[in-house]
């Protein structure tokens, strides 16, 4: 799970989804539901992540697709550090922090 820690997390979901569709950013796509998934071969069908905007932060929960086929904790971890990426090149201005956890954890 990723927690971007923002003023405004519903203005940067609709930032981050308006820059994949104006092309601005090219490794990440969303479905038509609004799920995020990595857009190279080698990773567009093996997860995805559902936005949720809470107060304080955007959520970003992962879900492994039926049909991955790479190992769960190298999907993991690439769909993470490379979404933290993205967001650090294109929003670092309206990013505060961003808290990487794995989902099964309470803290």
């Amino acid at each position: 799970m990723l927690e971007i820690y923002t003023s405004n997390p519903s203005e940067l979901l609709s930032a981050i989804k308006r820059d994949i569709k104006a092309g601005k950013i090219k490794t990440w796509n969303v479905f038509p539901d609004g799920d995020f998934f990595h857009s190279p071969d080698q990773w567009a069908d093996q997860a995805f992540f559902k936005p949720v905007v809470k107060e304080t932060f955007l959520e970003l929960q992962h879900n492994f697709r039926p049909n991955h086929s790479k190992p769960a904790s190298e999907v993991y971890a690439v769909y993470h550090g490379r979404f933290a990426e993205m967001i650090f090149a294109h929003f670092l201005s309206k990013v505060s922090s961003i808290r990487m956890r794995d989902a099964r954890t309470k803290s």
